[in-house]
């Protein structure tokens, strides 16, 4: 019964989402987005900002689906599998990178989520911002292993301070 909540409630997330990025759609806009990324995957025709936001006001909407590991996974995964246009498919990205997701999105076990939306997705403008977060995740892992996480100021210009891997990629943080 309660796996029957759960679908219920992922699909009540992906109806409002589809909803939300439906109003904000700009058809004509999405003919340009989708000629310009060669894509055959049809497009709402919302920016990648705005997608974001909305993504991550629904996303906080339904706060329930996001507690537990294996829900989280599982509805980002049906919310990508399942995408009938672009945006939505940014928008598992963008809950990935939500505050909501923090517990989630840095374990290891995630890397087969994200190796699977890399296999999945395979166009530059998904990859790229999945390499992101694959390099955070394993930086993070490769640290903890090796006991070398530093805390370092980036620039008093930046005005935030971060986590630096080893890979040198600075990681996350407000002073």
């Amino acid at each position: 019964a309660e796996s029957g909540q759960t679908d219920a409630r992922v699909a009540e997330f992906i109806t409002d989402l589809r909803q939300a990025l439906a109003e904000a759609g700009d058809p004509a806009r999405a003919e340009q987005q989708r000629a310009y990324l060669k894509s055959e995957m049809a497009m709402y025709g919302v920016g990648v900002p705005e997608t974001r936001r909305l993504s991550q006001r629904i996303a906080v909407a339904h706060r329930g689906l996001w507690t537990e590991a294996a829900t989280w996974e599982a509805a980002l995964r049906r919310l990508w599998d399942g995408a009938a246009r672009r945006e939505e498919r940014y928008a598992a990205l963008a809950v990935i990178r939500a505050k909501l997701s923090a517990s989630h999105a840095g374990r290891m076990e995630s890397l087969a989520l994200y190796e699977h939306f890399l296999r999945t997705g395979q166009w530059w403008d998904l990859v790229d911002e999945l390499v992101r977060v694959q390099l955070i995740v394993r930086s993070l892992a490769l640290d903890q292993v090796l006991g070398q996480r530093r805390q370092v100021r980036v620039s008093p210009l930046a005005g935030f301070s971060g986590l630096v891997g080893l890979f040198g990629v600075v990681i996350w943080g407000p002073p």
